[in-house]
């Protein structure tokens, strides 16, 4: 890795792991404890706000672009994970930028997704001076957003983060985020689904499941205390409790986690 890209990953602070392919490390979301060590000054720079009624559809994934880059890498989890994380690359393969999105239930969910990401930031960020790009909004450079924009709309969280310089030709992050503001989809939310067929109690050896989804959803299949095999195996390691774990996207960036527990015996 380039020192140019260290000092990016440095900057942005987002317990990302990005190796010569761009991958982006699972991060796990929870809101600041009330009374914990730090929250005081963390709510002095930044404080709470109220959410704001109404709900939007997601954000059309299909419209997400940092003109000037490629898209490299995409990393996708749950809201509670760390949402779905975008990184776009020059032409020499260094990730110059990156995207996230964490579309909610509601936006005291989306608020708890911005507070973790501003808690991840080593910089300090202000109100984003231009209102149209939400209603929850922190920005870098005095709040226009020049490398560093994180903040939501209703239900949908986003961070933009963009490596520039003096002499950059990419765009600032606010313009970026423009961009995602304008690929929020109206509507209600509405999160994809999933049947699936697993005995409650499986042997040793493992044993097949069921699955029925949508064909136009991005599937992934892992399991916590044992693996999934080829032919939809479920296989623990031990004896004990395992789930099964079903990740679900759509085109909206609508993300579902859905667990599926069994116990081996």
């Amino acid at each position: 890795m380039s020192t140019r890209s260290r000092r990016f990953v440095s900057v942005l602070a987002l317990g990302l792991l990005v190796g010569a392919a761009g991958l982006l490390g699972r991060r796990a979301v929870s809101a600041p404890v009330p009374g914990a060590p730090g929250e005081a000054a963390f709510r002095a720079i930044y404080p709470a706000a109220a959410p704001v009624s109404g709900a939007f559809a997601g954000v059309d994934l299909s419209k997400l672009a940092v003109p000037g880059l490629r898209l490299t890498a995409r990393d996708v989890h749950s809201v509670d994970e760390g949402g779905i994380s975008l990184s776009y690359s020059d032409l020499a393969g260094e990730v110059r930028a990156v995207i996230k999105i964490a579309v909610a239930r509601d936006a005291a969910a989306a608020h708890r997704f911005v507070d973790q990401e501003l808690h991840g930031i080593q910089a300090i960020l202000v109100k984003a001076v231009d209102p149209a790009l939400g209603d929850h909004v922190f920005a870098d450079d005095a709040g226009r957003g020049d490398g560093t924009i994180v903040g939501s709309v209703a239900n949908v969280a986003y961070a933009v983060h963009v490596m520039r310089d003096a002499a950059s030709t990419l765009p600032r992050a606010a313009v970026v985020a423009s961009g995602l503001r304008a690929a929020v989809v109206e509507g209600a939310p509405s999160f994809p689904t999933a049947t699936v067929a697993l005995p409650s109690t499986i042997p040793l050896a493992g044993a097949p499941f069921g699955l029925t989804v949508a064909p136009e959803l991005e599937l992934r299949l892992r399991a916590e205390g044992g693996y999934v095999a080829k032919g939809r195996v479920l296989r623990p390691f031990q004896a004990g409790p395992v789930t099964l774990v079903v990740t679900l996207t759509d085109e909206l960036g609508r993300v579902s986690e859905l667990r599926f527990p069994a116990t081996a015996k």
